[in-house]
């Protein structure tokens, strides 16, 4: 810990986090602080070195994690046949994850602690408010469950079988779910709302009634989706 900041010292705003960043000469960690920071006056060798670290990702194994998008990539997703290739990657995905998680620990989470209350009655715990409490997290997790599992993470198509192969989330964090879909078997949404954003993007697999989050622009061609479409 430093005790003492010298009066030349400047705080500059970090790009990502918020964070300030104490521009002292001391330390490698001081010093690769102040690579992070968005001064457009400082673009030294070392800076610029660490911003094309930031830019290319960091990788964990088949993860990578983007830290200017906060988001992580699996770089070896899905074993799917060799005439299928990857036409979509959704914006949510890791999102999705994120959620998929929180909510299977507060599925387990919530009722041992709810137990755990209930055997400690003979402290006066309120029952309402122990109640509303669990009323609350059970209608929060089956609310995240519902809408993440509604994400196509990722969608392959094959030219040779024509058709495609859509992963969800599973109700297992970070597992998936395949559904095969044939074109021309999705339907578009058939509303939209300015409150709830994921309604303009909702389609619907018409064979399973499997509801999808599908973003068009994500696609790396505009092709596959209408094909998908069967537009």
């Amino acid at each position: 810990m430093i005790a003492i900041i010298p009066a030349s010292v400047t705080k500059r705003m970090w790009k990502c986090i918020g964070f300030w960043n104490i521009s002292v000469r001391q330390g490698k960690l001081l010093r690769l602080v102040r690579c992070y920071s968005t001064d457009k006056r400082d673009h030294t060798p070392e800076k610029k070195t660490i911003l094309q670290k930031l830019e290319g990702g960091f990788q964990f194994g088949k993860w990578k994690f983007y830290a200017q998008e906060l988001v992580f990539k699996n770089l070896q997703p899905d074993s799917v046949p060799s005439s299928y290739k990857m036409c979509y990657r959704s914006g949510l995905e890791t999102y999705a994850n994120v959620a998929i998680l929180v909510a299977a620990s507060a599925a387990i989470g919530i009722p041992a602690f709810v137990s755990y209350q209930l055997l400690q009655m003979n402290v006066g715990i309120d029952t309402q408010e122990l109640a509303a409490f669990l009323t609350v997290g059970i209608a929060s997790i089956i609310a995240t469950y519902t809408l993440s599992l509604r994400v196509p993470l990722r969608i392959y198509y094959s030219a040779k079988c024509d058709d495609f192969l859509v992963y969800f989330p599973h109700l297992i964090p970070y597992a998936t779910k395949r559904i095969n879909i044939q074109p021309g078997h999705v339907l578009p949404p058939t509303s939209s709302s300015g409150y709830f954003p994921w309604v303009n993007i909702q389609h619907i697999h018409t064979q399973t009634n499997q509801k999808m989050l599908i973003d068009g622009d994500k696609f790396i061609l505009p092709m596959y989706y209408n094909k998908l479409m069967g537009y």
